[in-house]
């Protein structure tokens, strides 16, 4: 995944990049796509539908999300299926879960 350095200003999108892969995100806008959706912030906080990331270190992982901020929903624990994960909402109210078990491995 690369990262670029901050300018200070808000995120407005991001692209998540690994290997030939490309996930890109983007936030509300207020255009005509913009009005096609809302995120669960402004929706009374209740999401439909969330991501799984795959992660090397979860504990790590972790700990930079809690210094950034990030609203934990679920702390890190061993799940039973395997793997350290944890779930966490980002400012928009989406829930993001990260974790090591890779269902490819």
């Amino acid at each position: 995944m690369q990262q670029r350095p901050s300018s200070g200003c808000a995120t407005h999108s991001a692209q998540l990049v690994f290997g030939n892969g490309v996930i890109m995100l983007g936030t509300i806008r207020d255009d005509d796509f913009g009005v096609l959706q809302r995120p669960p912030k402004l929706l009374g906080g209740i999401g439909s539908q969330s991501a799984y990331i795959v992660v090397g270190d979860a504990d790590a992982h972790y700990e930079r999300a809690v210094a950034a901020g990030a609203e934990i929903l679920v702390d890190i624990e061993d799940q039973a299926h395997g793997g350290r994960a944890y779930s966490c909402r980002d400012p928009e109210g989406h829930m993001w879960h990260f974790g090591t078990y890779d269902p490819l491995q």
